[in-house]
Order: structure tokens, then C-alpha cells, then sequence
């Protein structure tokens, strides 16, 4: 909670510090590192955040976490911003499109970004 609450405040690195001591703790705590990978993406260290949220979808894969759509779709955006390769890319927005159950304009954008690869 106390990572959150830092997030939420933009206080980036003390939810970093907060976060990294719940998945210390629990290293399947996918929320965790989801919100990690929100923490460094607000930084702007997109390599960072990309592994977080990879790391939050492995935590949660083949389960139904209302938030895994969400990490797959930031994952795809952080390894663009990161110099991923399309390939990954690819995987992380097909992935997103996979599990997302309404139709609406950030699917729209990911469909359209998709294509462009």
C-alpha cells in the first residue's frame, strides 16, 4: 500500500524502494510489480519498466487478473520506448489483445500500432 500511495503521489522512487521490499517478500506478487513497472515508466526508464512488467505478467500468467490486459499493453509500450525488438513488441500487444474484453479506443491504438510494425 505504501508503494501505491507513493505512486499515486509521483514519488517515484520511494514507491520504487517500497515496492521492491513487497516483491521481496512475495516475488509473485504480480500488482507489485505492474506498479514497479509504473514507477520507472513515470521516470522515464522504459527498459526498467518494461522488465517489471514482464515480470508482473509472468507472475500472473494463465490466471485472470483484471490488471494483466493492462500489463501486456503497457509492456508493449515500454519495450517500443525501449528499443525492444518487433518481435517482443508484437507478442506483448497480440497478448493484451488476446485478454482485453471491450473494444475501445486503447485497443483501437494498439491494433493500429500493430499493423505499423
Amino acid at each position: 500500500q505504501i508503494g501505491k500511495s507513493h505512486l499515486e503521489m509521483r514519488d517515484y522512487d520511494v514507491a520504487i524502494a517500497s515496492l521492491d521490499k513487497a516483491v521481496a517478500l512475495d516475488p509473485k506478487h504480480g500488482l507489485a510489480h505492474l506498479s514497479t513497472g509504473l514507477a520507472y515508466a513515470g521516470k522515464g526508464k522504459a527498459k526498467n519498466a518494461a522488465a517489471a512488467y514482464g515480470r508482473a505478467i509472468a507472475a500472473a500468467k494463465d490466471s485472470d487478473e483484471a490488471w494483466l490486459a493492462e500489463a501486456y499493453r503497457l509492456h508493449g509500450y515500454a519495450l517500443r520506448e525501449s528499443g525492444g525488438s518487433d518481435s517482443a513488441i508484437k507478442h506483448a500487444w497480440q497478448s493484451y489483445l488476446d485478454v482485453v474484453e471491450i473494444e475501445d479506443e486503447q485497443v483501437m491504438e494498439v491494433k493500429k500500432l500493430l499493423i505499423s510494425l
